[in-house]
């Protein structure tokens, strides 16, 4: 199991849930066959609570988690101006997400997608599902521990 993987599948699912919001340059195809490899992760990366980058495919991902608030009023538009700036010149296609316990939509600005702790859940169960043989105990024993986790949080 890779980093691109989860990450394509996660792509994927935010696409299919929110297909009325998603950019026109983003396409299943474009992440299907797409190369996120060379994905860095950030956090809190200029208050952004998690930044996706990959260079490779010329994408970004924010997700903005709320677990028990919702946002600030023009946190989110700050956030996206703040990514377009940095990004859009150079091609970038940018994807933000609004994460919350219910997939709440956001108030702030209707750019971002909604999604759940629940499908996040889903995506990672089902590729370690998928996976499990093929992972190291240790790596495997770690996402069961997050999953578990996560699974009591939102309940």
């Amino acid at each position: 199991i890779t980093r691109d993987q989860i990450l394509r599948k996660l792509i994927a699912q935010i696409i299919l849930v929110n297909d009325e919001r998603i950019p026109d340059e983003i396409h299943l195809n474009r992440i299907y066959f797409g190369d996120f490899s060379d994905a860095e992760v950030f956090r809190e990366e200029n208050d952004i609570d998690i930044l996706v980058v990959s260079e490779r495919s010329q994408f970004v991902l924010i997700i903005e988690n709320k677990i028990y608030h919702r946002e600030s009023p023009h946190q989110l538009k700050k956030y996206l101006k703040s990514v377009e700036s940095t990004y859009r010149d150079a091609n970038f296609s940018i994807l933000p997400v609004y994460l919350t316990i219910g997939g709440d939509d956001p108030i702030g600005s209707d750019r971002y997608c909604r999604l759940s702790h629940k499908q996040i859940l889903e995506v990672v169960s089902l590729t370690l599902r998928l996976n499990q043989d093929r992972m190291p105990n240790q790596i495997r024993n770690f996402i069961q521990y997050y999953l578990d986790n996560v699974t009591l949080e939102i309940q």
